[in-house]
């Protein structure tokens, strides 16, 4: 049984992969709904004939906060958040319909390093189906210049 660190970073590039690959059925399986939602739009908004390819070489996991709480109209269903940060070295290509690279992150011979903030989130008592972890928001990073901790953004905690 992996440790949660290792199901986050599982789950983070899982994501990345099945939004490469635009597979909302992964993407489903990994995202709470409202998570959901806000990538099939962004798949839906991508422009035709692109093709987008996701590799995640290697993440490392820390657990920054975590809470419990309950849903406000269904107190009787408790969730647990994780909020960890994940920094990973990864290769994201867009191409376009002939194959020519138009976009993306690193190469194979010098990946993208990136820190995320993902918050996670598990269903702890009358789950509706077995429980697991799935990703509930990405926190937006301020940009190198400004000060201060990561802010939550358009989030529904």
């Amino acid at each position: 049984m992996p440790t949660f660190k290792e199901e986050a970073a599982e789950i983070y590039a899982g994501v990345g992969a099945a939004l490469a690959a635009a597979d909302e059925a992964k993407l489903r399986q990994l995202t709470t709904p409202s998570c959901f939602a806000i990538m099939a739009a962004s798949l839906r908004e991508r422009p035709a004939g692109q093709r987008h390819k996701w590799t995640t070489l290697d993440v490392a996991t820390s657990v920054v906060q975590v809470r419990i709480g309950h849903n406000a109209s269904l107190p009787e269903r408790q969730f647990a958040q994780v909020t960890c940060s994940l920094d990973a070295k990864l290769v994201w290509t867009i191409s376009d319909k002939k194959g020519a690279r138009i976009g993306g992150l690193g190469s194979k011979d010098a990946p993208h390093q990136t820190l995320d903030w993902w918050v996670f989130e598990r269903c702890i008592a009358s789950p509706p189906e077995p429980p697991r972890w799935r990703l509930k928001e990405r926190i937006a990073l301020p940009k190198r210049e400004e000060k201060g901790g990561p802010t939550v953004k358009d989030a529904e905690l």
